[in-house]
């Protein structure tokens, strides 16, 4: 087989380095100078055929046999991924840090000093050194992770050998996958590659061990619900569920948005195998990397730019005016209501006195209107702006639905609770439209939550009590003409601004 390098062919290097072997011989006799020369020559011949050899053998392993998953079990392909691996682990500098350094020593030491067992990998990172390994990692990723996790294990300890005594394995998490797949989109082509979803988390599992290879292992199950703006008209909301593994237990809490990335897999249900007669598989997605949707938005993400136009908008003396103008700039008018919703989604100061004695310091406001004076659109707007925020209707919403409901497990089968509105709305805005509408016994239930922002449950056995940390604004409409909709002094006093809404019709001017 001949092979080229450059304009010459394996032959011609050969002859020219008998040549050179045959000079030196008959030129014994001159300077040695002359010598090292043809010395140095002939070796540079044998470095040239050494590195095309490497090149050669580097290029025969992106060459892929029969199917992907099989070839990346091959020894010799897990062996090339190891240590292309390990190399840019070792040496990838990242181009946007101006210090130099290296990029993945620098994180591992960081997870060393947190005590943390999870080093994450940035695929753009990734593939912008090692395109093919990271196809290989979206496309076959159960197998590829198994050699990069052994190499991360690796370098850590070799980094620091006395961390071994505390964590016995190190995990890879791979983030900004480049490839977002809703819910529903998601199909038999995506099985057991790596996907990124989205959605809210609507039910939490207990942790459990799981035994694998006599070895156990946290574990724990969430159920993820398609956020509700991004469902299409006259559809209802799909779900997948989603294991949780070892270190990523309790990332999550039920009404969070988050994103997860992970490999779609399947397993054996025994009840849809007897409810349809065939082999059916339920499908899970076992995750490798969740964050927040509000960690999108965290500090640490902020560039220096945004950092410098905040700095600046805070030396503004007229940002409060900027603000409240802001708000629905497309509703006309409703300084008032602008500037208590403005509030609302600020909020105040919260005070705990000595830690004895706690004072909220979210405010709560009502809207009370006549009919088409904007209530439910600004409602819609905070829902749409607000970082969370839960959206709910005073004749739709019953007690459990706002506070909590307790239900079995179809996993453990005991008795579990379920977050309702005020749980899921924790430390944001729960939007209450038609407030008027709900009946007194609801009504009743949401005023812990609102004053103590707790909501105490004792059914089924189980006694708690639930975090309600949330600003409530209700939007209702008057009775009969009258601006009080009928409410007790106890509910009238838990909310701190009240906006009325008049309707005042124009004079007749002909």
């Amino acid at each position: 087989m001949m092979t080229t390098i450059g304009l010459l062919s394996e032959q011609e290097l050969i002859s020219g380095l008998m040549t050179l072997m045959a000079c030196r011989v008959h030129q014994e006799g001159h300077s040695k100078a002359t010598q090292g020369m043809n010395f140095q020559i002939a070796s540079d011949f044998a470095c040239h055929i050494q590195d095309d050899d490497d090149d050669q053998a580097e290029f025969e392993m992106y060459r892929v046999q029969g199917t992907l998953r099989e070839w990346v079990t091959r020894d010799e392909v897990r062996r090339f991924i190891f240590k292309k691996f390990r190399d840019f682990l070792l040496t990838y500098v990242n181009p946007k840090n101006g210090h130099g350094d290296i990029e993945y020593v620098r994180l591992v030491n960081e997870i060393v000093s947190a005590n943390k067992c999870s080093l994450e990998i940035d695929y753009k990172q990734f593939i912008s050194v090692h395109p093919n390994i990271a196809i290989w990692l979206a496309d076959a990723p159960q197998s590829v992770l198994e050699v990069m996790e052994d190499v991360a294990q690796r370098v850590v300890f070799d980094l620091h050998p006395n961390y071994k005594n505390i964590h016995q394995k190190i995990y890879v998490r791979i983030t900004n996958l480049p490839i977002y797949d809703q819910i529903r989109d998601i199909r038999q082509i995506h099985l057991n590659t790596m996907v990124r979803i989205g959605g809210v988390v609507t039910r939490r599992s207990g942790v459990f061990p799981q035994l694998q290879q006599t070895v156990y292992r946290n574990y724990q199950k969430l159920t993820l619900q398609e956020s509700p703006g991004t469902v299409p008209a006259g559809r209802l909301p799909r779900y997948k569920e989603v294991i949780l593994l070892n270190d990523l237990i309790d990332c999550a809490r039920p009404g969070e948005e988050i994103e997860v990335t992970g490999i779609y897999t399947n397993n054996f249900d025994m009840s849809l195998n007897t409810k349809n007669g065939f082999p059916v598989f339920a499908t899970v997605v076992e995750a490798n990397y969740v964050t927040k949707k509000q960690d999108l938005f965290s500090a640490y993400k902020l560039t220096q730019e945004d950092k410098e136009e905040i700095e600046k908008l805070a030396k503004d003396t007229q940002i409060g005016e900027r603000i409240i103008k802001s708000i629905a700039p497309s509703i006309y008018g409703h300084e008032d209501i602008k500037t208590a919703i403005a509030l609302a989604m600020f909020g105040g100061q919260e005070k705990n006195v000595e830690g004895k004695h706690r004072l909220r310091g979210d405010i709560n406001v009502l809207l009370l209107g006549d009919p088409g004076t904007a209530k439910s659109q600004f409602l819609k707007y905070v829902e749409k702006t607000g970082q969370r925020a839960v959206y709910t209707t005073g004749k739709g919403a019953s007690a459990v639905g706002l506070t909590a409901a307790v239900h079995k497990d179809p996993v453990t089968r005991e008795w579990t609770l379920e977050g309702g509105a005020l749980v899921l709305a924790d430390k944001g805005i729960c939007l209450i439209d038609e407030f008027d509408k709900m009946n007194d016994q609801d009504r009743v239930s949401i005023h812990e939550a609102m004053e103590q922002q707790s909501i105490s449950i004792s059914k089924a056995g189980i006694v708690t009590s639930l975090q309600a940390r949330c600003s409530v604004i209700a939007a209702a409409n008057p009775i009969g003409g009258r601006y009080n909709v009928e409410l007790t002094d106890p509910i009238i006093s838990r909310f701190d601004i009240l906006c009325v809404v008049k309707v005042i019709p124009l004079r007749a001017q002909y």
